[in-house]
């Protein structure tokens, strides 16, 4: 798609972290918040800037929709899993997956309407439908993502409607998003024109695209967990909880926030718990004790698929495939991730534990720690998740000190831009650098997502332990 390659947010973000590296070569530390307040200040009064990205933003959106639209992708799996379920079989098909898709593609044809109905349109649906429904091996999304979504599916009967109700559903969840970020974002960016650039700048982010393009609900999960901070860091602990456990139960991998809540907000943990039970009990009734060891086997399919996928930037993915490559099996790439994994872990909960009595900002720091921590330890980690990144970046820039102000807002850009590079602009330079430098190399040098990742929790963790050296110092 020529949008993917021509996307504004990322190509601005390159000019801009371009800029700043070279003011920054030039003139160092001297009058850097006078240059970067000009800046933001011609960037958001610009007008030729700010109608190429509201048309970028239009332009990425709709086309993304149309293609998701034509032709849905992950979608279908939950569309499969709620079909699946209403007609009394298993939620998450394994060996059956492909006959299923097949099944429910021929009930549930796809159609193009008149006013679609053009030979590239008509090409682009069977294109969109092979590289994505056809492509599904399992339904491996949680049971009880499954059962969200069944209402939906029942009241929309196709996919086309229920992928329509998903993006209206992923458009508002991701207004709210940067509404609560907005509200979170330290004082000192408090500005009209910061805001309306950053708003300009998230219509053509490319997490946001992905997720619209292919129906997932990553927006969704980082609204829950998002508003779950908001909500515990305005003495709302019952509410943080129930939105945590939320998100643990559409997606498994912020349920690591639910052990930080453990050790800091006893109500929060019991109102997640309660939340989790509830909902398993509701799973267990509704579909019985099958929907859970169908969901597990699915998730091991999936593990096998796609655990070393170009578009899996979870630290396991990056090590497996640096040491095993795309397919061998080993043990000694095993061992080592789950030493990784233990010494991210252990390393991050050092910092925790240490501190008897937090102050506010410490708790936010580490909030934000174990998000980016989860993102890592996750067996899969796709750019549907990267719209959680928001609050540690956004918490990341209320460290901004006026020693360190080129430093930390280059390494901001820097990992914005990380996240907002396309995945199919990822998959072509891994191609290319292949015959010169090997499989494994190539992969592991393109992966710069996962080096972005692995950045923002050493500088969250290195924060945590600034601010204890200072608290210990009295500063």
């Amino acid at each position: 798609m020529a949008t993917t390659y021509t996307n504004t947010t990322c190509l601005v973000l390159c000019a801009l972290l371009i800029a700043c590296l070279a003011r920054h070569a030039n003139h160092r530390e001297r009058d850097a918040a006078g240059w970067l307040t000009n800046l933001v200040r011609w960037c958001s009064r610009s007008r030729l800037l700010c109608a190429v990205l509201l048309a970028g933003g239009a332009v990425g959106i709709s086309s993304h929709v149309l293609v998701g639209y034509l032709g849905p992708g992950d979608l279908f799996q939950d569309f499969v899993g709620a079909k699946e379920f209403a007609a009394g079989r298993s939620i998450n098909p394994t060996a059956t997956m492909k006959d299923r898709v097949e099944y429910w593609l021929r009930q549930e044809p796809l159609v193009l309407p008149a006013a679609l109905d053009w030979p590239v349109l008509r090409k682009l649906q069977v294109d969109s439908v092979n590289s994505g429904a056809r492509q599904l091996v399992v339904q491996a999304h949680p049971p009880f993502h499954i059962l969200l979504v069944f209402p939906i599916v029942e009241l929309c009967k196709t996919i086309q409607r229920t992928y329509l109700v998903m993006t209206s559903i992923n458009l508002a969840s991701y207004a709210a998003l940067l509404f609560l970020l907005w509200r979170s974002m330290p004082a000192a960016v408090h500005s009209a024109g910061a805001g309306v650039l950053l708003c300009i700048l998230a219509l053509d982010w490319q997490p946001l695209l992905a997720n619209l393009r292919q129906g997932q609900i990553g927006i969704v999960v980082a609204l829950l967990v998002v508003g779950g901070w908001y909500s515990l860091s305005r003495d709302r602990p019952g509410t943080a909880g129930v939105l945590i456990g939320l998100a643990a139960l559409i997606k498994m991998f912020p349920g690591l926030l639910i052990l930080w809540l453990l050790a800091r907000s006893r109500r929060a943990f019991l109102a997640a718990l309660a939340t989790i039970c509830g909902a398993v009990l509701l799973v267990y009734l509704l579909a019985g004790p099958s929907a859970f060891l169908d969901f597990v086997s699915a998730a091991r399919t999936i593990g096998k698929e796609f655990g070393r996928s170009r578009f899996n930037y979870s630290l396991s993915a990056v090590l497996s495939y640096a040491i095993a490559g795309s397919s061998d099996r080993s043990l000694w790439a095993t061992a080592v991730v789950l030493l990784a994994v233990a010494a991210l872990a252990c390393y991050s909960a050092f910092f925790v534990l240490r501190k008897a009595r937090p102050s506010k900002w410490d708790l936010q720091l580490e909030f934000s720690t174990l998000i980016v921590l989860a993102c890592l330890v996750s067996p899969t980690c796709e750019a549907f998740y990267y719209p959680i990144l928001l609050l540690p970046m956004v918490t990341l820039a209320g460290t901004v000190q006026p020693g360190n102000l080129w430093r930390a807002c280059l390494g901001l850009s820097a990992v914005l831009l990380c996240l907002s590079v396309p995945d199919q602009v990822i998959w072509r330079p891994t191609q290319y650098l292949t015959p010169l430098l090997g499989d494994r190399l190539a992969w592991v040098l393109c992966s710069f997502p996962t080096f972005a990742i692995l950045g923002m929790w050493y500088w969250t963790v290195r924060q945590q332990r600034v601010e204890q050296i200072s608290g210990l110092s009295g500063v």
